[in-house]
């Protein structure tokens, strides 16, 4: 059976700052502050060399949260010509000031071997810098880092312990993991109800992957009747929002 797991998605911004800025902050710390918070702004607005910008001024004043994102900017390519050495410079910054955001991104480019030798060991030893932290997309990538034998020994039942704390910090990638392992049976008893509830939690926040497996699930008439009219449903959503494997299936199942 063919269900789509998910490394965590990387973090686009750092959601909030390494450790609040106190009331009588200095000018400097104000400065860099508001520079992060209009480039937070202009990257949501797609406006990304306006992003690069704001960030830099504020990376420039040693601000963590901007260095991660400039770091993410130069690794998508976003603004910028993609470069992972620069990537990995602007998050060894922030690591250094012990930004768990940083630190997962820098696992990831481990794992993925982005601008240095792919080295799951590595890659593993900054996922749980970040984990200890309680960073949800770290816990689920040790999770999958388990679940798919990459740098340790698979152990379904670690993948999933890891998969639910992240889970229970509402990561959907997560939960579309554990839905995942249930539906292959890895770990726990194979169970579909169980794996569709998962996947379900996972896609009411828009995750593309959940979304396919739920539609997998409805064309397999797995934990539920078979119902190609929903599963053409489910994997549609993931399509039309650019899932390649769900235009992939689509491709394979004319009406």
């Amino acid at each position: 059976m063919r269900w789509v797991a998910v490394l965590g998605l990387l973090l686009a911004l750092a959601a909030t700052p390494a450790a609040a800025q106190p009331p009588t902050a200095a000018p400097s710390d104000q400065v860099a502050s508001a520079a992060f918070e209009k480039g937070e702004a202009a990257y949501k607005a797609k406006d990304y060399a306006a992003a690069m910008s704001f960030f830099r001024i504020a990376a420039d004043q040693g601000y963590a949260p901007a260095q991660s994102d400039l770091g993410y900017l130069y690794q998508t390519g976003a603004g910028v010509p993609a470069d992972y050495l620069e990537a990995m410079r602007w998050y060894r910054m922030a690591a250094a000031q012990n930004l768990a955001a940083a630190q997962n991104q820098i696992g990831y480019l481990y794992q993925n071997a982005l601008g240095v030798p792919q080295d799951y060991a590595e890659a593993m030893r900054w996922f749980q810098l970040s984990a200890a932290q309680g960073n949800p997309d770290a816990e689920n990538n040790i999770g999958y880092l388990y679940n798919h034998a990459l740098g340790v020994t698979q152990d379904f039942a670690a993948a999933m312990r890891w998969y639910k704390q992240a889970a229970a910090q509402g990561l959907p990638d997560a939960e579309n993991n554990i839905g995942y392992l249930y539906g292959l049976g890895e770990g726990v008893p194979q169970d579909f109800a169980e794996a569709l509830r998962w996947h379900r939690l996972a896609a009411e926040q828009g995750n593309l992957p959940a979304m396919f497996n739920i539609g997998f699930l409805y064309a397999n008439g797995k934990g539920v009747p078979q119902d190609m009219t929903q599963a053409r449903y489910w994997i549609g959503r993931a399509a039309d929002a650019g899932n390649a494997v769900a235009r992939e299936w689509l491709a394979e199942h004319p009406r």
